[in-house]
């Protein structure tokens, strides 16, 4: 496939990896890489798999069935302490101040006492 085949060169190149380095962190050969990259074949569902996670990115965006590199985030891939501060951000039981740090620190910005533009709508976080 040669979406497959585009991104994996793509997302490989993003991460500054060399053909030998992305085969040693999936456990391939260099020449294996450099046959998908040339569409010559394609990996196995479980070898894709590790080829997203080393390279950070979705198997759908490898396989050209979404636009978007990202991984979306799951509510189980959230420590304690982390749902606690979204249930409070949500609830709007952060102080003021902590809100403002945080926001900032993200490269938001917002009134205070009022959800950035980009938080208008609850986070959708999937559940397992």
């Amino acid at each position: 496939m040669q979406v497959t085949a585009e991104r994996l060169r793509q997302a490989r190149k993003d991460k500054a990896l060399s053909q030998q380095e992305l085969g040693n962190l999936v456990g391939v050969t260099r020449g294996v890489i450099a046959n998908w990259e040339s569409d010559n074949y394609e990996p196995s569902a479980s070898t894709l798999r590790r080829v997203s996670e080393a390279l950070d990115v979705t198997t759908d965006w490898l396989l050209g069935l979404v636009d978007t590199q990202e991984q979306n985030l799951m509510e189980s891939d959230l420590a304690p302490a982390e749902r606690q501060l979204v249930e409070m951000y949500r609830k709007g039981r952060l102080p003021p101040f902590i809100q403002q740090r945080l926001l900032k620190a993200a490269g938001l910005s917002a009134e205070p006492g009022e959800p950035p533009q980009d938080f208008q709508k609850e986070p959708q976080v999937a559940r397992q």
